[in-house]
């Protein structure tokens, strides 16, 4: 199944959905647990900071309940102190399905872009033939500049050459860069330089699809073209004729 069909599929969305069980089973006493299961899975550094927080509040009603004299079933004893307990509790567990649920929505969508156990279909298609660099040409390029060979209907400028850049850094290309080299348009192209903003940086292309949310079909097309790390590759400056170094 691709992502988008699981996402659609109600029974996938319930099924994955199951961890909320423990927030409300538990009358919200344990939705650390259930925040520090996603978290883990995801390696998500926000839900684990959640499932400490809310282990927080679960320490705080546990040490309140062992300083306060509720009484028993037969003979409770009431007290401003027990009724404070018993309020923490109560706005605790509706905050934690609240929270839970707010929560799943981020939950599903990673679970259906990276948590099956394959690949999904754009990462195991094909892969095209790795581009040909500017620099693995110059020594044709300058032995037919030498003999005087180039082809008919091309420029004489030593430029013509070299060709354009092919790929592109995604922690360091512009939006001119983001058209231009990958042909997204200019609204892609905002919203990828929006979410390099909100991380501080692109660690792996996929984030792509998690964090910027292209289509799956836009990534594809792209995929084979981006990096992360590596600077955007240009044509060495008319005039010189010593080869360019990659830093």
């Amino acid at each position: 199944m691709t992502p988008e069909e699981k996402l659609c599929s109600r029974w996938w969305r319930l099924r994955h959905g199951a961890w909320m069980l423990t927030c409300f089973l538990s009358v919200g006493l344990l939705t650390w647990v259930a925040y520090l299961w996603i978290g883990v899975r995801a390696k998500n550094g926000r839900w684990l900071l959640f499932s400490g927080l809310w282990f927080l509040a679960f320490l705080t009603w546990a040490v309140g309940t062992s300083f306060i004299d509720t009484g028993t079933k037969e003979a409770p004893i009431k007290s401003p102190a027990g009724d404070a307990l018993a309020l923490f509790l109560f706005v605790g567990y509706i905050g934690g399905i609240v929270h839970v649920v707010v929560t799943n929505r981020s939950w599903l969508r990673w679970l259906a872009h990276n948590g099956g156990k394959r690949k999904a279909w754009y990462i195991d298609a094909a892969e095209k033939p790795a581009p040909v660099m500017a620099d693995s040409l110059l020594p044709d390029a300058a032995e037919q500049i030498l003999r005087g060979g180039m082809a008919a209907g091309q420029s004489n400028s030593p430029q013509s050459a070299f060709p354009l850049p092919v790929s592109a850094d995604l922690n360091s290309a512009s939006s001119a860069d983001l058209i231009s080299v990958l042909g997204l348009d200019s609204a892609w192209a905002d919203r990828v330089l929006t979410t390099r903003e909100r991380l501080g940086r692109f660690s792996n292309p996929d984030q792509l699809l998690t964090e910027a949310h292209l289509p799956p079909h836009v990534y594809q097309s792209i995929r084979s073209r981006v990096t992360v790390g590596d600077s955007i590759r240009h044509s060495p400056s008319a005039g010189t004729n010593a080869r360019q170094l990659d830093l």
